[in-house]
Formats: C-alpha cells, structure tokens, sequence
C-alpha cells in the first residue's frame, strides 16, 4: 500500500502489535521513521508522512484515492504543494497561503489542526498536523491527516431533510405494517365465517394472496431481504389477469366494463413480477378516475398485449375512453408532482415510468381530450436490462 523508502524483509516485521510497539519504543532516528511507514501501510486513513521540508514520505491509499486522487508516483518525494496538485492545476493565493500555513506547522513541535482548501474543490478538508518524534524526543518526520471534508449550510440542509424524510419513512412503514396486520386478522374472520357457512368465495382467495405478498414486500424493504426475489421470467398476460380479476369489483360496481385482448403464445418476460403489476394497478386506477371524472355511462377499459417479434419486445396498451388528456397533460404525464387531480400527488405516473425504463423498457402515452386516453408499456424479452430494486429507490428518493 505504501512505497518506502527503505525496504526491510517480510521476515523482520513483528507480528504481534505489542511487540511492535515495544520495537518502536526502543528505536533510534531513521528505523523509527521507518517502522511508521509499514504502520501507515495497514491503516485505512487519509494520512501524508512529510519531512522537514514538506516532502512526501509516504501516502495511505484512502489519501491517494478520496483526497488526492493522483497516482503514487506523483506524490512522493515531492514537496507539499506539488503533491497537492497546485504546480499543474493552480490555487487561488487564500488556498495557497493555506498550504503554506501547513508547512510552517510541519516544522513545529507540537499538533495543530485547520482547513486546507485543494484545487479544483469547493469545500475545504478539515486537516490535522501531528509530530513524529524519536526516543530522545527529536523530530522525525509530521504526520498530516486529513480528518473531513467541511460542508456548507445548503450540504447540512439537505442533510438534515433526508434525516426528517428518514423519520417519516420510518413512522409511514410502522402504520403501514399495523394495517396489514388487522387486514389479516379480519381475513382470518371472514374465513372462518364462510367455513362454517360453506361458502367459497374466489376474491376472498384474491385477497388472502394479494395480503400475504404486500407484508412480504414490505419484510423485504424493512429487513433489507432479497429484493430479487420477485424478478423473472414471468408471463405477462397471467400478471394482467391477476389484476383484472382484483380491480374488477371495483368497475362491476361504477358499471365500468372491463375488457382484456391477450396475445396467444406471448413469450414470457424478465420482469420484477411485483413492480410491473403495480404499475398495470397504476394504469387501470387512472382509467377509471378519467372515465368517472368524464360523468357518462359506457365506460371502458381495455387491456392489449401484443408481441413485437422485430424489436424482441412485448407491449401491453391500457385504454379507457375517459377525459382525455390535453397536449400539456400529454407532455407532463410522467413529470413528478404534476398532477390535475384534486387529491392526487403526481407520483404514480413518475415511479411507473420508472420502474418500465429501469427493466430495459419504455412507457408512453397518447390521447385528445374528451376521446380517452391510451398508456403503452413496452418491455424487452429475457435477455432485457436486469431490473435492480435499489436503481428504483435511488430514482424515488430524487423525487423527494
């Protein structure tokens, strides 16, 4: 990790740290020097080991890489502002003056501790100079480290609103969690009544699965489970008969008639099987907004797949003979936070899109006002990009 400057035998080193210690207790001028290179050469600080005159000694691999970001070769030996990128890339004379504040701490005897400014970089590091002194108590060699880099008061604001948007993420999944357990103890109630009633009811089955795989994605996001759990190979027109027949009450009830058109022999598709159904919830919960927002009997709802074998893709189109979109509607559909619902967040729209472009696909959409509106989805077949759950909470977590 370390060049030295005098190289010792891999057999000369102790390897018990009391005995390394004891060892540089009771050396003398250049070995103590040098038993403090193959200490920094473990350790996983942003250290520089200078001389007297400022020049590099030695240089810990966390300094090269997080701090310097310059190779071995450039560093050592050279003097202090060289080994900091000053010579090739400039400094304004305040950060150089830092610099040289720095070197005349080197020369002193006891710890001292500032900001040092590097070129190219907004925010200072917070640094610390130490002596290195032999047994009679001479001076060796400065240690100087770089302990942080300050943050400025936006850095710290922005900091501590991820903290709050931390805190309520945590206080929304523990109501979350509550929910989902009386939803279950009322599932078990209902299934006793229809057992001794002999009843079977299909959407009361419905329910049981979609209750047990909600408390499992949400274990997963808790527990930081396999978050791949759900990604496949997974047939699209089977997922998007498992949302019609949950939605479809819902539509029974507004007299919304809900109609499906599944391309026969449609090859199966690398997909996260929970995301992509919700994001088929997503659409429908839109149509049927748009068609009750529109106020007239003969609502529809329509749900396409097809296969598009010359781009290895396949396509599900959901559409409504709704409201309608605007042109402004239509170019700001998957924008975060637009919305023209009164309760709505403008979310929804933005995380399915996401969720479709991070599997590789597409989402889009088209309509005129007062004539519908019609969602395209479009995903590649296995061989596509490999969906990642942890892309899709980065992309979210930029929303907010």
């Amino acid at each position: 990790m370390v060049n030295f400057l005098n190289q010792q035998q891999a057999g000369d080193i102790p390897q018990n740290s009391a005995e390394v210690w004891d060892n540089i207790l009771n050396m003398e001028g250049s070995d103590i020097t040098h038993m403090a290179l193959q200490i920094l050469a473990a350790t996983q600080q942003r250290i520089l080991l200078l001389d007297k005159q400022s020049r590099v000694l030695a240089v810990t691999e966390d300094c090269l890489q997080q701090v310097l970001h310059r190779e071995r070769a450039a560093v050592l030996m050279q003097f202090l502002p060289v080994a900091l990128g000053f010579a090739e890339q400039g400094g304004c004379v305040e950060h150089l003056a830092e610099v040289l504040a720095v070197q005349e701490a080197l020369e002193g005897f006891g710890s001292w501790s500032g900001q040092l400014h590097l070129p190219n970089n907004s925010l200072p590091w917070q640094v610390k100079v130490a002596p290195l002194l032999g047994k009679d108590g001479s001076w060796l060699a400065a240690v100087l480290v770089f302990l942080e880099r300050q943050r400025d008061a936006a850095a710290l604001e922005e900091d501590l609103r991820r903290r709050n948007q931390a805190a309520r993420y945590q206080d929304a999944i523990h109501m979350v969690k509550n929910r989902l357990q009386n939803i279950g103890g009322m599932l078990q109630v209902l299934d006793k009544k229809c057992e001794v009633n002999n009843i079977h009811l299909e959407t009361l089955d419905l329910l049981r699965q979609e209750h047990a795989e909600a408390v499992k994605l949400l274990a997963d996001f808790v527990q930081e489970g396999n978050l791949q759990a759900n990604v496949g190979s997974y047939d699209l027109n089977q997922l998007v008969l498992d949302v019609v027949s949950m939605q479809k009450s819902h539509f029974v009830v507004k007299r919304i008639d809900l109609e499906t058109a599944l391309a026969e022999d449609l090859p199966k598709v690398w997909l996260d099987r929970q995301r992509i159904k919700q994001v088929i919830i997503s659409c429908m919960d839109n149509s049927f907004e748009a068609i009750l927002a529109k106020g007239q009997p003969g609502g529809r709802v329509l749900l396409t797949t097809q296969l598009d074998k010359a781009r290895g893709m396949v396509r599900l189109l959901v559409e409504d003979n709704g409201v309608g979109l605007s042109a402004e509607q239509q170019a700001n559909f998957f924008k975060p936070y637009y919305t023209t619902k009164p309760q709505g967040n403008g979310i929804g729209t933005s995380i399915s899109e996401s969720i479709v472009r991070l599997h590789g696909g597409r989402m889009s959409v088209c309509g005129q006002p007062g004539e519908g509106c019609c969602v395209v989805i479009e995903l590649p077949l296995r061989g596509g990009q490999l969906f990642n759950r942890e892309d899709l909470y980065s992309e979210i977590a930029e929303m907010f």
